[in-house]
């Protein structure tokens, strides 16, 4: 991935690397070469050792009084799905929907391509599975974005 393009990768997009997707656990910057991310297969199961490790840390609802496991154990696990990538070894990988203010799709495109507003090329970047942004331009959800287009006339295509 060309490195301009860190700054638009925020913790939780989806990325891929040697045929495997990841999902990064902190933001992308420019600065830096590489990036945490964890296995999309092990999302679940890292999430909820986050979960336990916040509940143990908060002793939330008497947490510590139930639990009897070792908590160094939990934190050794998490970190065991942690890695490091090289920025420009990872591909973008979330897609980003185009809709109608009814919410039917239209198209989709992957991170970081190129659309046509009213005839101008335009590239987009994910931020979640609603919004999105325009590569040195404003955010949107997707269906304000949809509204915006139909209450002004204006055509946006798949390139």
């Amino acid at each position: 991935m060309e490195k301009k393009y860190a700054k638009y990768m925020r913790y939780g997009a989806s990325v891929e690397c040697n045929n495997e997707v990841y999902k990064l656990i902190e933001n992308m910057s420019s600065e830096a070469d590489t990036v945490k991310v964890i296995p999309m297969s092990c999302k679940e199961r890292y999430y909820l050792l986050i979960a336990w490790m916040q509940n143990w840390k908060s002793n939330s609802m008497g947490f510590r009084d139930r639990f009897t496991g070792n908590i160094e154990d939990i934190e050794i696990e998490k970190l065991s799905y942690e890695t490091e990538l090289k920025i420009e070894d990872v591909t973008p990988c979330d897609t980003i929907r185009f809709i109608d203010p009814e919410y039917k799709d239209k198209f989709k495109v992957k991170n970081f391509s190129i659309i046509s507003v009213n005839g101008t090329q335009r590239q987009v970047y994910y931020i979640d599975e609603c919004h999105f942004g325009f590569v040195r331009g404003d955010i949107y959800h997707i269906c304000q974005f949809a509204e915006i287009c139909e209450r002004n006339n204006i055509v946006v295509e798949q390139i």
